[in-house]
């Protein structure tokens, strides 16, 4: 388990060292990836509080079988034999693309002991953590830019500080990162209908004859698979959500319409909430409150017991939590964004529960 009050201490370590980092200067005197590592990478990860000598070696021997011996850009050791991370860098006039993927995906599953892959070009810095193949996720789980972070990013790049890093306990946090993105994805496939009556996969047999069942039928045979098939599409799917959304509009008595971003960072917060052991045994007390200028998630169904509250108007999104004065701007209505403000989530909800 990480220490909170080492975390803060990184945290505010690393704000006043970017503060006192002129980042534009160094992009704008740097071309090639010598200059890309000593004017960017190098720094960065001596805020991070990494000894170039100990931690970490640059062109790092990767055994690929079948090849002759390939040079990793950087490996971060911490003083060890075998590479923890491993680092693919490329000059910051250039933008990463999926062939320089590929590259570090193969470093890294030629490497079973790095447990991390980052590939960046000095200014923007991707992380993936592995699959169970030992290959690398295809996405990353978090993406930090020189030019543009937020505090949430700050305290993401804060577990890879020296004394604080924990493969471990980053794979856990990119496991839950990834687990969100899924579920758009997976809500998605299971509602997409194949024209074809021959391409229908189990689950969407599995889908339809939920629908049947719903209709009344009571043997579910492929005659009826026939009829229920063409009947489920983008049109009738459309139909139903807006059924969906306009009775929880209705159920909600105050006539402010509940937009799809609101419903969207509501089940973000709960799924959240759901796979802490801390809250998850009290899921069924968690709702949302829609307000003229904000939208909340309650306990209770009590609007003085909020646990996090998101504001929306024409320049900005921001998310603040419980009794915190304080809101914070988000990117996006996004897996990536509200988990990075996951530990003040489960706080504020353990808040209210006393």
């Amino acid at each position: 388990m990480i220490d909170n009050r080492k975390l803060s201490q990184a945290i505010r370590a690393i704000k006043k060292s970017f503060d006192n980092w002129d980042i534009d200067k160094a992009i704008q005197v740097t071309n090639d990836e010598t200059q890309t590592r000593s004017n960017l990478i190098n720094p960065l990860f001596d805020i991070l509080g990494y000894d170039q000598y100990n931690d970490y070696t640059h062109e790092f021997s990767a055994d690929i079988e079948g090849r002759k011996l390939r040079k990793v850009d950087m490996a971060i050791t911490l003083g060890k034999k075998n590479p923890i991370v491993l680092i693919e860098c490329k000059k910051a006039t250039t933008k990463l693309t999926h062939q320089n993927f590929r590259q570090l995906d193969e470093y890294c599953f030629r490497t079973p002991s790095a447990k991390i892959g980052v590939l960046t070009n000095g200014i923007v810095y991707q992380f993936f953590t592995k699959t169970q193949s030992n290959a690398l996720e295809v996405n990353p789980f978090f993406t930090f830019n020189l030019k543009e972070y937020s505090g949430g990013d700050i305290e993401m790049l804060a577990l890879f500080q020296r004394q604080l890093i924990d493969t471990k306990i980053i794979t856990e946090k990119a496991s839950e990162i990834y687990f969100f993105d899924r579920f758009d994805d997976a809500l998605y496939e299971s509602l997409k209908m194949p024209s074809n009556i021959k391409e229908l996969t189990v689950g969407n047999k599995s889908f339809l004859e939920i629908i049947f069942r719903n209709m009344g039928g009571k043997r579910f045979t492929d005659a009826a698979l026939e009829q229920i098939h063409p009947l489920v599409n983008a049109i009738s799917l459309k139909s139903a959500l807006d059924r969906v959304i306009k009775e929880e509009n209705l159920n909600s008595n105050s006539g402010i319409i509940t937009t799809s971003e609101e419903i969207k960072f509501y089940n973000i917060v709960k799924t959240i909430l759901g796979l802490s052991n801390k809250t998850k045994k009290h899921l069924d007390r968690v709702g949302y409150r829609d307000f003229k200028n904000f939208f909340g998630v309650v306990l209770d169904d009590n609007q003085r017991k909020g646990i996090v509250y998101l504001k929306i108007d024409k320049t900005k999104k921001t998310i603040s939590f419980g009794s915190d004065p304080n809101s914070y701007e988000l990117e996006s209505i996004s897996v990536e964004e509200i988990t990075k403000y996951k530990s003040e989530i489960i706080q504020s909800f353990l808040d209210n529960l006393e």
